[in-house]
């Protein structure tokens, strides 16, 4: 079977508008939430990390005003998120109608469905809503508008169902059924009540910081993210991030009646252990491991203990590996959260650094992985260092005794060529936007991107700007 890849990523994080930007805040070690303006409420932190999710370009989507307006943002995100995804594959959505492109999308805790059923509006605006806000239009409107034939289905998932999801789409693109697949995971925290109801389950931090794995952890902050990906066969790829070795999603059960958000150790140890037995991954192979990081003291010192057992002690490490959690820097965007996992260990394989786990200052006292050095969290940005068979894993928890795990093989590096003189001449690159301000955005990216315009390429070059 041909070998699968992550051929493309489109993401929308707080602060960030895409992955590389995501990438650069997190090498410089940035916190992205911020006070936020979308709650006045005592019993809840007034911070958050937002994505703005207004803008939404319905003619290019195919969209009418009135449904634009009543689809979910949830979905908006995610649909500009896909797009992004094929682009950065190399790939245009349009060439590719008719052919088996298979859509898996998951969501989580919907907070604007029911706000919506319930507005006064809803009577004259109820077909609208239907469409708008049918949880399979995720996946279902992108295969409609670019004209995907393979399958297409979005599913509410826990927060670890983006493992899932990549094992779909790698099964699919393996036996055949799918020439590529797309896989986007997407929330939006609007509301004051979800928060409301996960500082009830003690899973809200209480100083408005994540301190992943940290003595002082009291629970996460809350935070929007979209994440699409673009899977391709190996040898019909034009990038490659990195290739999916194997993914996988388990229930597991709790590991304590009286307290059900509490995973059972014992099942995260088997669960890896049969992961990486089924695919004949050697677990010293592990050059780096993105946690799930809850914040949450025993809910990390669970997951700690299950991943050292299988994957540290249990494997024979004779080195200690390297944990760390994205989480210190996002908190927590519920389905999307694992694919900000997946999205910083691919920012550490493309740049050769493990960006730092911030707010981490004194290990939590029970993890005793840590206390002993079988594990380290990565509390400064450090070198990741790959041998030729070196793998990066990313773990995440669900609520309710669910945990999933994806083992990516880093894209190997080939030595640059000696640089010819005769190649240093001027290049025509065409740059277009549908407005004025995003064609000069655009400029500014190929400008950072080539670091050969360090001026203003209107005014020096008498670069063009028009609307068409």
């Amino acid at each position: 079977m041909s070998e699968v890849v992550i051929s493309g990523i489109g993401g929308s994080f707080p602060q960030s508008a895409s992955v590389q930007d995501f990438g650069q805040d997190l090498l410089d070690n940035k916190y992205l939430p911020t006070a936020t303006k979308r709650w006045k409420n005592d019993n809840v932190p007034a911070v958050c990390g937002e994505v703005p999710y207004n803008a939404f370009d319905g003619s290019f989507f195919a969209v009418s005003k009135n449904l634009a307006t009543c689809t979910d943002p949830v979905y908006k995100i995610g649909y500009k998120n896909c797009v992004k995804a094929m682009i950065d594959a190399g790939s245009n959505p349009y060439s590719m109608k008719g052919s088996n492109v298979a859509v898996y999308a998951a969501f989580g805790c919907n907070e604007f469905e029911q706000r919506a059923i319930y507005a006064k509006n809803c009577l004259t605006l109820g077909n609208y809503l239907i469409m708008g806000n049918n949880k399979a239009m995720l996946a279902n409107r992108i295969s409609f508008l670019f004209g995907f034939n393979g399958p297409s289905l979005a599913m509410d998932c826990s927060w670890a169902g983006i493992h899932l999801l990549l094992r779909m789409a790698a099964n699919a693109i393996k036996c055949g059924e799918a020439d590529g697949a797309l896989v986007v995971v997407s929330n939006i925290s609007r509301y004051p009540e979800g928060t409301a109801a996960m500082r009830g389950l003690g899973l809200m931090s209480k100083d408005g910081r994540t301190r992943s794995f940290d003595k002082d952890a009291s629970g996460s902050i809350r935070s929007d993210c979209c994440v699409a990906m673009f899977l391709q066969r190996a040898d019909r790829a034009k990038r490659c991030y990195a290739k999916v070795l194997v993914s996988g999603l388990e229930t597991i059960g709790a590991g304590c009646d009286k307290n059900k958000i509490l995973p059972d150790p014992r099942g995260i140890q088997n669960f890896l252990s049969n992961l990486y037995r089924s695919q004949s991954i050697d677990p010293k192979r592990i050059a780096y491991l993105e946690a799930d990081g809850s914040a949450h003291p025993v809910r990390d010192e669970i997951e700690l203990a299950g991943v050292d057992a299988a994957l540290g002690k249990g494997a024979g490490r004779s080195t200690p590996l390297l944990v760390g959690s994205v989480r210190s820097n996002l908190g927590f965007a519920d389905v999307a959260t694992g694919a900000a996992a997946i999205c910083k260990a691919v920012v550490a394989m493309e740049t050769g650094t493990i960006p730092a786990t911030i707010d981490f200052r004194e290990a939590n006292p029970n993890i005793e992985s840590l206390a002993e050095g079988r594990l380290r969290v990565v509390d400064t940005n450090t070198p990741l260092r790959l041998a030729a068979d070196s793998v990066v894993a990313v773990n995440t928890l669900g609520l309710l005794g669910s945990v999933g795990h994806t083992v990516l093989q880093p894209n190997p590096r080939a030595p640059e060529p000696p640089q010819d003189p005769s190649q240093h001449l001027p290049r025509l690159v065409p740059v277009a936007g549908r407005t004025e301000e995003s064609t000069k955005e655009a400029i500014a990216k190929v400008s950072e991107l080539t670091h050969a315009f360090s001026y203003d390429l209107e005014e020096e070059h008498g670069v063009s700007v028009q609307r068409r």
